[in-house]
């Protein structure tokens, strides 16, 4: 059900992302991406641990669903509210005055709607048709949306409001299926305190937040040294490899319960089904990655068109973030499942450090393929560091 829905949502991305290449143009176009990636360090600390923690102990503990949602969903707002406030700040420091301003200030609407999804809480009562079908309808409403709206480049200040009705649409199909479907609380049923919750899920995210810098330093750098068609160019490259690798994200908030199961049951079973599990993925990730580097100056003309041609070659580099993000997250989330968030965070930190530090040395010198080459070579660096940390703790043999 996931992957169709997850088929679906990629297809109705793929022609919205088209759409607004082509009707922004790469300068407004830069203009979004750069508001995206804004916004994409505070969302990280949104998203991040409480809902791992959160999908985790729901999985173990269904009849706890309730008491949880009582306690992430209010924290998750205030880190939101922090979080709006730095965009401000952002906005009126590091963008442009005029429609770059105003698009990162509409961008950090965001932060409140996600923060009021509680899909985590489906992935860990394992009801993932519900997510499924919210999914779909957080792209479908964006997507219609821009359709009627977006016309042109004087446009892409209504592209980030778009985007929040989708996610706005989505929060409240979650909510209401909550309110019919979760478990009724019992009286023997763990309790949860929300000291507890900070502490374990404090870790996880920092590490998502050093996974926001990885994923948004390049943008954030080219933004501010480089022109918004340079901006746009690298922007329409990684959002066909985030489009490619989205079915990750999905597949990993089904692998976390599964992998707490396992780590029950002893390293063998974690051992098993890693292995099973890298071998289904590598199925898919590596012929993607493949035609991508091969193909790329094709697929960027019938996708964007010639005005994107500077995206080909930073397409073929940011393709192959793709096998080594999955590879890298299978280690990641087996961390999780052992309760070894801290290991994790030093595995990502790194990941992170190594990125930063070549984009800074990179893109000065090589431009938009510096970002992209800064990108992979982070995440090889965060996959290797969580395979060590993890072979230490499970028997592969």
């Amino acid at each position: 059900m996931l992957s169709a829905a997850e088929a679906i949502r990629v297809a109705i991305s793929a022609a919205l992302a088209i759409y607004l290449a082509r009707r922004l143009g790469a300068a407004a176009f830069g203009l979004w991406t750069f508001a995206i990636a804004v916004t994409g360090y505070p969302l990280a600390l949104v998203e991040a641990g409480l809902t791992w923690i959160g999908t985790r102990d729901v999985a173990a503990h269904p009849e706890a669903a309730r008491s949880l949602v009582r306690r992430i969903v209010p924290l998750r707002l205030a880190l939101a509210v922090g979080g709006a406030l730095v965009v401000v700040v952002c906005a009126f420091t590091l963008a442009a005055s005029g429609g770059g301003r105003l698009v990162v200030l509409l961008a950090g609407g965001s932060l409140l709607t996600m923060a009021l999804t509680i899909d985590w809480v489906f992935y860990g009562l394992e009801r993932r048709s519900i997510v499924a079908g919210a999914n779909v309808l957080r792209v479908a409403v964006f997507a219609a949306l821009a359709f009627t709206i977006v016309r042109n480049a004087d446009h892409v200040w209504a592209v980030p409001l778009c985007q929040a009705a989708g996610e706005a649409a989505a929060a409240v199909l979650l909510w209401t299926t909550f309110a019919r479907v979760a478990p009724a609380p019992r009286g023997d049923a763990p309790g949860i305190r929300m000291i507890d919750l900070v502490r374990q899920s404090a870790p996880l995210t920092l590490g998502q937040f050093m996974r926001a810098v990885s994923l948004w330093s390049a943008v954030t750098i080219l933004g501010l040294r480089m022109a918004p068609e340079d901006v746009g160019h690298f922007g329409a490259a990684q959002r066909l490899a985030m489009l490619a690798g989205g079915f990750s994200t999905l597949y990993f908030y089904g692998y976390v319960p599964l992998a707490s199961r396992a780590a029950r049951s002893g390293s063998a079973a974690i051992a098993d089904l890693v292995r099973r599990s890298v071998r289904l993925t590598a199925l898919a990730t590596l012929p993607f990655a493949i035609a991508a580097t091969l193909l790329a100056g094709p697929i960027v003309q019938l996708a964007f068109g010639s005005g994107y041609a500077g995206a080909a070659p930073v397409l073929q580099i940011l393709a192959w973030t793709i096998p080594l993000s999955v590879i890298g997250g299978h280690f990641r989330h087996t961390l999780i499942s052992l309760k070894q968030m801290r290991l994790d965070l030093t595995a990502v930190a790194s990941g992170a450090v190594t990125t930063v530090a070549l984009n800074l040395a990179l893109i000065p010198r090589f431009g938009l393929t510096g970002g992209a080459v800064a990108m992979v070579a982070g995440e090889a660096v965060l996959t290797t560091a969580a395979i060590v940390i993890v072979a230490r703790r499970v028997n592969f043999h």
